[in-house]
């Protein structure tokens, strides 16, 4: 007889709450920047501005996780969220 395991359901519902927090801010993520771009860029700029998002967009997906990697090797772990906590204290600067 086939039977299944009792369900952790907190466990479950944090994990999916923080999955669709996810998606709704990359929903409005994506649209925003886009929409930025053609405000800041003059239009003959325009596919070059694009290519040159796509570009840092990919090269940071690569490196990120790579650089990240190489840090958890070297530091640690709290090493790596303290530069973690001093990269955002310096957006949250920057956008002040």
């Amino acid at each position: 007889m086939l039977t299944w395991p009792a369900p952790r359901v907190g466990a479950e519902k944090a994990s999916i709450g923080v999955v669709a927090l996810t998606a709704v801010c990359a929903g409005v993520d994506g649209p925003t920047r886009s929409s930025l771009m053609i405000t800041l860029v003059k239009p003959d700029s325009f596919v070059a501005a694009n290519a040159l998002q796509a570009l840092l967009g990919q090269f940071a997906q690569v490196a990120g996780p790579s650089i990240a990697g190489l840090l958890l090797a070297g530091f640690g772990v709290s090493v790596v969220y303290w530069i973690d906590v001093a990269t955002f204290g310096v957006a949250l600067i920057s956008v002040a």
